[in-house]
């Protein structure tokens, strides 16, 4: 996340779906990405979809059982040592109140 006009004037961050653990060690190593991210999650919200969740979390596991640290901006770890199955929505909420603009829109509906 380079520090741009964008970046400062932005209101949310989209992380969208992708493969975080074929790239996964390069996401660990992102430096620069992560303590951006943290910054604008200090005062913005987040949200995270697919693979965007998952660097999000505190880890991911790959295939080959290596750990990766991701950003750690929420609690979970994905892994993908051990294949599970956990299709579904889930529902969030805000940890903090929303600015104005946002308060009349729902973060997910389950």
């Amino acid at each position: 996340m380079p520090t741009s006009r964008r970046q400062r004037t932005a209101i949310r961050c989209w992380l969208p779906g992708g493969y975080p653990e074929l790239h996964a060690g390069t996401l660990a190593n992102a430096e620069r990405f992560k303590a951006g991210l943290e910054h604008f999650a200090a005062s913005r919200p987040v949200h995270g979809e697919c693979g965007g969740y998952m660097v999000l979390g505190q880890g991911l596991v790959d295939a080959d059982g290596a750990r990766h640290a991701m950003t750690g901006l929420l609690t979970h770890a994905t892994s993908f040592a051990e294949r599970r199955l956990h299709l579904g929505y889930r529902a969030a909420t805000a940890a903090a109140r929303l600015p104005a603009r946002e308060r009349r829109r729902a973060i997910a509906r389950a």
